[in-house]
């Protein structure tokens, strides 16, 4: 689902500081870019339009499409969630993990705010400890 964080500079992706307003649109458009390459791929049409949602929110405010509850897929809400909960449990340049009780309380504020499917953010907590264990245990960086 993040493909298109190959055609992003590792100077970007490892800025330990706040983004410019134009880094920031670098980086967005990696969900786009990850659409571009996969709908190129035959068989993985439908992969790729869930792969390309993976920023896109219930309540139309995510990105790159502002697709909003009506238009988004089961699997995209899944890779959405999931690739949420993972960012939040690992360490980012810019910010140290949280620990899985606070990562799950920001599951469910994006459900509670139409953000996240509540009904995906149920299934992460009723797993919690796999999925915590899965997100983790696992962390490796992609070299571009």
């Amino acid at each position: 689902h993040d493909l298109g964080k190959l055609r992003i500079p590792d100077s970007i992706l490892d800025k330990p500081g706040k983004l410019t307003q134009s880094e920031y649109e670098l980086v967005q458009r990696h969900a786009k870019d990850t659409f571009a390459i996969l709908s190129q791929i035959e068989g993985l049409e439908e992969i790729a339009i869930w792969a390309g949602d993976h920023h896109e929110k219930l309540n139309g405010n995510g990105y790159p499409m502002l697709k909003n509850s009506s238009n988004l897929p089961l699997a995209s809400r899944i890779i959405t969630a999931c690739d949420m909960f993972q960012a939040l449990v690992q360490n980012r340049p810019y910010r140290a993990s949280m620990d899985l009780k606070e990562a799950l309380g920001v599951l469910m504020e994006g459900g509670k705010n139409h953000e996240l499917d509540s009904s995906v953010v149920a299934c992460i907590i009723k797993n919690k400890n796999e999925c915590y264990k899965a997100a983790t245990a696992h962390s490796f960086k992609l070299n571009h």
